[in-house]
């Protein structure tokens, strides 16, 4: 009776300190066997809770996540997640909703905009949330969703995220059909549900989810899907279907945001919000410092500032594995040997122990962290300078040319990390000049020329293997100039079976190929470093952090501030 009790009492005082959405309180005073009464009591006091935070602010980083931020500017291109997913992934975690996503410590399958899903064989239905709007009043429909999928797998949309449905009946179609284009395997029976019929079984249709914002159809359902990236619509009155409604871009300096009352998990407690620009790691965190940014992110070098600072705390995720991506199309890197002479010329153990001080773990594959998809016989490409020359005179490498290595972290640690790489790398014959990417376009104008030789980068955390073929596979082959019949065919094998052991077989083949054939060299498996302030900034019980690319669920409708 003690321990009942002392729920109770903790559903009460958590119900009056506004920390706990309605839909929440309903469910956690049902399971303690409340009746109607006590439940409206303890709604009535949730919403006298709620106004105690009506004034309240959060402010931190928009790059808190270590996923974009630091592109501010007013291009309509940077905050659309059609393309290549954006740079303002907060925006869109905060603004927009998913179907399906994944739970912040990347561990479930979690519904958003879906209540509940059933996938058999060929067929996936889906079933919304009943009481999901859009910002601007209009209820948010089966319609939306497949509104968004039809945009993202129309070719005039050159989405990135359209390959991972192409299993839905009408995709190969419509990739030879003139635009716009419809799926002949969507269908919307009712306002509630959404059926995706396939050709074929699907084992990565819901991971294809996680990167995917739904869109509104009666608002961008006109817009030419060529330039929908384009629309003003990103950046001057967007509507999402997320906990915060967007109110305006300042550029250089912030995205304001206000609480959305009638978000379908609950209105957030939270009132009004501001994700805020910064230039550097210095003055985010000197920001951080001050109290004036609640979140924000860091690197190894501030481990002992953020420590010292008042009501700080630092939260890692998962951030990806860092690589050097290597243009395979080049002359100078066609023959695999250079490009393994690559992998074993860089000290990756020291440079983990050092520079990282120890938040990355050398590796020599992707998703080295998804283990029953990692080939036991992998290389490890342990630090060899010798076997790299080696390796470098059977391919005939001659050097006497520099070649452009390109990064665009904009950190210290990073810097740092270049420039031993370039060490390491000149040790044995391959002369490398270091280029920052400052955002004037320049690395992406030789990536679309194919101009390019190397780039120091990270495909971001992926906690699903089906999504290799992103870059791997044909969807990729355009930007990052890899192609292998054979990795194909084994992603394609494990795509086509719901059997795990299978699964795991063609997986492991497939990332086996990758680690024969470098088309990247596999350097680091790195967290991401999130110094909190948890003495005014509370975001409860699930985890709210997770990796900036992935629009996992934070849960942002639950979290409060004090001030």
């Amino acid at each position: 009776m003690k321990d009942q009790s002392l729920r109770i009492d903790t559903l009460i005082a958590s119900a009056a300190s506004g920390q706990l959405s309605r839909r929440e309180i309903v469910k956690r005073a049902t399971a303690l066997g409340f009746g109607a009464p006590m439940v409206a009591a303890l709604l009535g006091a949730s919403a006298q809770g709620a106004s105690a935070q009506s004034e309240m602010t959060l402010s931190f980083d928009a790059g808190a996540t270590g996923g974009g931020g630091g592109k501010p500017g007013g291009a309509k291109v940077d905050y659309s997640f059609i393309l290549n997913g954006g740079n303002q992934f907060e925006l869109n975690r905060m603004v927009d909703a998913r179907l399906v996503t994944l739970s912040a410590d990347l561990q479930d399958y979690v519904g958003d905009l879906a209540e509940s899903w059933e996938i058999t064989d060929t067929t996936a239905t889906f079933r919304l949330h009943p009481n999901a709007m859009w910002h601007d009043g209009t209820p948010v429909t089966s319609r939306d969703v497949a509104f968004t999928l039809n945009v993202l797998t129309d070719p005039a949309a050159t989405s990135r995220w359209g390959a991972a449905f192409g299993s839905i009946a009408g995709y190969e179609e419509a990739q030879s059909a003139a635009s716009p284009t419809s799926l002949s395997g969507i269908s919307t029976p009712d306002d509630h549900t959404l059926v995706l019929e396939m050709t074929q079984v699907d084992s990565g249709l819901l991971a294809g989810f996680f990167f995917v914002n739904i869109m509104p159809e009666h608002l961008l359902g006109d817009v030419d899907r060529a330039t929908i990236a384009e629309a003003p619509f990103w950046t001057e009155g967007r509507i999402g279907a997320g906990p915060f409604k967007f109110v305006q871009l300042v550029e250089d300096e912030r995205i304001e945001l206000e609480a959305f009352d009638d978000y379908h998990l609950g209105a957030p407690q939270i009132r009004k919000l501001n994700l805020l620009f910064f230039s550097s790691f210095e003055t985010a965190l000197a920001a951080f410092q001050e109290g004036s940014s609640l979140a924000t992110a860091m690197t190894a070098n501030d481990v002992e500032l953020v420590e010292g600072t008042e009501g700080a705390e630092i939260v890692t995720t998962p951030a990806g594995v860092a690589a050097i991506w290597i243009n395979t199309k080049h002359t100078a890197f066609e023959d695999k040997r250079v490009r393994q002479a690559i992998a074993y010329a860089i000290d990756k153990v020291t440079i983990a122990e050092t520079l990282f001080q120890g938040y990355a773990n050398p590796v020599s594959t992707e998703i080295p962290y998804v283990e029953w998809a990692q080939p036991d016989d992998a290389n490890p490409y342990d630090y060899d300078p010798d076997r790299a020359m080696e390796l470098l005179a059977e391919a005939g490498w001659e050097g006497g040319e520099t070649y452009v290595l390109w990064y665009y972290y904009p950190d210290q640690v990073t810097a740092s990390v270049m420039e031993a790489i370039q060490q390491y790398l000149g040790a044995v014959g391959i002369d490398v000049e270091l280029r920052f990417d400052d955002g004037s376009g320049a690395r992406a104008q030789e990536q679309d020329d194919g101009t390019w030789h190397l780039i120091y980068g990270s495909f971001g955390t992926q906690p699903a293997p089906s999504n290799l073929t992103a870059v791997w596979g044909p969807p990729g082959e355009a930007r990052f100039s890899y192609s292998s019949d054979e990795f194909n065919a084994e992603m394609e094998a494990a795509l086509r079976t719901n059997d795990r052991d299978e699964q795991a077989t063609h997986y492991q083949n497939a990332v086996r190929i990758l680690n024969e054939d470098s088309p990247w060299v596999w350097l680091f498996d790195r967290q991401n470093l999130i110094a909190v302030n948890t003495a005014k900034l509370t975001t409860g019980s699930s985890a709210a952090w997770g990796p900036g690319h992935i629009m996992y669920h934070n849960h942002a409708f639950d979290w409060t501030v004090e001030e």
